[in-house]
């Protein structure tokens, strides 16, 4: 009877043995199934953000090249017709010319942008821009090619070579600096007869300027198309050429008179001239989206500095309209056609 007994018990034992394999089992499967279920839960949640990652970067990716498109007629809305009616309606109350235009889509306002005025010291930047291109393939070294500073090229209103003596070498990078900063006669007189004016004149029409070095002097003529397409180039400089880029920046930003000034920011980046009756002032406004303005006026002996401040805020709205307008455009197109 023990020995039955025994027996009775090694099979409860084998069985209860068995019952607990097959519940670990059973959890172990369960468990995995779980596992299984959480992991390919988390890999779907994780699939799915990167696509929303994807897909927002795309729409990103989209509305940023919209924003920088090209401009095109389908982009004047009604608010822009409204808005330059009102600034033609302003600017007829004046003799003068406006030409700006947006440096990254292309976007222009013009007023009166053929008209010619005599340029005075608006000259100095094409000399500047000449002699940078010069430096720029090595046909002229800034820093070791000077100029003697002669009797003859003494002039009023000369600043920066009222510090310098008479038969002083003066290098190409200071003359620029002060024809730049202080508009400086001495500095132009030197720079025009080292570059030569047949060669400034050429210089020019190689741009595209119409109108260059005419009236018969070192001075000459300038349209409001002429000097803007002397700032594209100036601001194409800034941007792409490294050794001499930071250089007419600086010289162009820091100058003592700037009218087309607008915040605290020193970021509108210009020359101006001045002769009798004529002012202007041309330059560089580097917001976000940077643009190129030139304003030339009769206004020489009138409150010029007023009259051009004022016509450079009206010019700053509509920018700033323009890239409102845009933004919306953009918006619609990219995002709310997912919706």
């Amino acid at each position: 009877m023990k020995k039955i007994k025994r027996k009775s018990n090694k099979k409860r034992l084998k069985r209860n043995n068995f019952k607990i394999l097959l519940l670990l089992i059973i959890s172990i499967t369960i468990a995995y199934c779980v596992n299984n279920n959480e992991i390919e839960k988390k890999a779907n949640e994780l699939t799915n953000n990167i696509v929303k990652k994807v897909d927002l970067k795309d729409e990103q990716s989209e509305h940023e090249k919209c924003l920088v498109s090209k401009y095109t007629d389908a982009d004047m809305s009604e608010n822009l017709k409204n808005k330059i009616e009102e600034l033609n309606a302003y600017l007829n109350n004046y003799n003068l010319s406006v030409y700006y235009e947006d440096i990254t889509t292309g976007f222009t306002y013009k007023y009166k942008e053929e008209e010619v005025y005599y340029g005075a010291s608006l000259i100095k930047l094409v000399e500047a821009l000449y002699l940078i291109d010069k430096a720029s393939t090595n046909e002229i070294n800034l820093d070791t090619t000077t100029v003697k500073y002669l009797s003859k090229y003494k002039a009023e209103d000369s600043i920066g070579m009222d510090k310098r003596n008479i038969g002083e070498e003066v290098s190409l990078r200071d003359l620029i600096s002060y024809a730049l900063k202080y508009s400086d006669n001495t500095a132009h007189f030197m720079l025009s007869e080292f570059i030569g004016i047949s060669n400034l004149r050429e210089y020019g029409k190689s741009l595209g300027a119409v109108n260059i070095l005419t009236g018969g002097d070192s001075y000459g003529n300038q349209s409001a198309s002429d000097t803007n397409i002397y700032l594209k180039h100036a601001y194409e400089i800034m941007q792409k050429n490294t050794n001499y880029g930071a250089f007419l920046k600086e010289c162009m930003t820091n100058t003592y008179y700037n009218y087309l000034y607008l915040n605290e920011e020193n970021n509108v980046a210009h020359k101006w001239g001045l002769h009798s009756i004529y002012f202007h002032d041309i330059g560089i406004v580097f917001e976000d989206n940077p643009y190129t303005l030139s304003i030339l006026t009769t206004y020489g002996k009138n409150d010029y500095k007023t009259i051009v401040n004022n016509i450079s805020k009206k010019i700053n709205e509509l920018h700033h309209l323009f890239y409102s307008e845009r933004e919306n455009k953009c918006h619609q197109e990219i995002y709310n056609k997912k919706n």
